[in-house]
């Protein structure tokens, strides 16, 4: 038995523009699959940025999760066949429709990364052996780390019947990683530093580190100074949240005398560079978060990286193990958030760790709804438009993207 369904595909080419697709069968698994999901709702953020850029690249392979099959799939809107089209990646909230999996309820919400479309399936999928939250879906050219569908519980600000339900998933990635920031943070003591200097002051992943930081219970950031980096455009909406104790634009340098860890969002080289050379700023440690200005390959932070750097860089990258590169430490280093969630896991204990997120996740909702509002995209064109928008760089920092894709292609049927 097969059905039709609608979903939105794109070329890796400048022109970053969404087509319609409409194929025979769900994706990828169709009458065999092991577990099939219907897509509730979908989300726009930065990360897609990074997502684009690293699209290709191993271990990620981010344009390899979701692949068009053109024997099956055609182009609405004419034009082209889909040969050479993808699926690009967005974190959404899915339902379980149908499942030969064991422990996989139907009704159960799981959020992951999905395609921007209606439904979703695999022909293979299993449970963690050590979570049973966890469905570990089989999708073997995509990165291991992205290949989990998280069970979304009643009480979780992710929840569909939860009102913070859309910030929590817009905002999730930014939590997530914020929240890792902050544990690297305290379990590092700053790297001896004072000062914490973050890119991309903006962003949601720069907001909820300097949020859990400000709010830590036990205070331990009470003297650590907070310094956020911006585009001059995004300046005063940095200062105003109050979570900053000084917000500077990109041409700017630090003061003299700062001694810092700097953690880079924007991916920005130059900003590293010129503080970096200066000589009254030492930047003790720097960590690489992601490239949220769309920086060039060549004017990228990753390009400023010293020879042991970029070779703790590409074995991490390779996807091998943590033990073969764990014992460098170069003063640069591309932050992977993986290596944070197993020391907490393994202090807090699992279910320890999954209440302290959720703890953490409604905080940042909470901040969110005083400084936030969601833009909706609803019809086939706002969700082409507002693909561009995040990767242009245009959506405002006060606005997040909620996605429905259902609603907008269901004047199709």
């Amino acid at each position: 038995m097969s059905s039709v369904i609608y979903s939105f595909a794109c070329k890796k080419d400048p022109v970053q523009r969404l087509e319609l697709l409409e194929t025979e069968e769900p994706l990828p698994g169709g009458d065999a699959a092991a577990v099939t999901f219907k897509i509730l709702r979908g989300s726009l953020t930065a990360n897609n940025k990074f997502y684009w850029s690293f699209g290709e690249r191993p271990p990620f392979n981010f344009n390899r999760c979701y692949p068009v099959d053109p024997a099956r799939s055609k182009l609405l809107d004419g034009g082209d066949t889909p040969n050479d089209y993808f699926h690009p990646v967005v974190w959404g909230i899915c339902e379980v429709t149908s499942s030969n999996v064991e422990g996989v309820e139907i009704g159960t919400q799981y959020m992951a990364m999905l395609p921007m479309g209606e439904t979703v399936s695999f022909a293979r999928a299993h449970v963690k052996e050590d979570d049973e939250d966890i469905l570990v879906v089989d999708r073997p050219a995509t990165f291991s780390a992205y290949n989990q569908f998280t069970k979304i519980d009643a009480d979780s600000p992710l929840s569909t019947s939860c009102e913070h339900s859309d910030t929590a998933l817009v905002c999730f990635p930014g939590i997530v990683t914020g929240h890792g920031l902050y544990y690297r943070m305290l379990r590092t003591d700053c790297y001896g530093t004072d000062t914490v200097v973050v890119t991309s002051a903006s962003s949601k992943v720069a907001l909820a580190m300097a949020l859990y930081m400000r709010n830590d219970p036990d205070k331990k950031f009470a003297h650590t100074k907070i310094v956020g980096y911006t585009s001059s455009s995004n300046v005063e909406f940095c200062k105003k949240t109050g979570l900053y104790d000084d917000v500077i634009g990109y041409h700017e340098m630090l003061p003299q005398s700062t001694k810092c860890v700097m953690i880079d969002i924007a991916g920005r080289g130059d900003i590293y560079t010129k503080n970096n050379n200066a000589p009254a700023v030492d930047v003790a440690k720097l960590l690489v978060v992601g490239n949220s200005s769309g920086a060039d390959d060549k004017d990228s932070t990753a390009k400023t990286f010293s020879f042991p750097a970029t070779i703790k860089m590409a074995l991490a990258m390779m996807g091998l193990p943590a033990r073969l590169h764990s014992w460098m430490d170069p003063k640069q280093q591309l932050y992977l958030i993986w290596e944070d969630m197993a020391a907490m896991k393994e202090e807090m204990g699992g279910e320890e760790m999954k209440k302290t997120q959720k703890e953490y996740s409604l905080a940042f909702c909470k901040f969110a709804k005083e400084w936030m509002r969601a833009k909706e995209a609803e019809t086939e064109e706002e969700v082409r438009q507002a693909f561009v928008d995040i990767l242009q760089g245009s959506v405002l920092p006060s606005e997040f993207i909620a996605l429905d894709v259902a609603k907008a292609v269901a004047h199709r049927r």
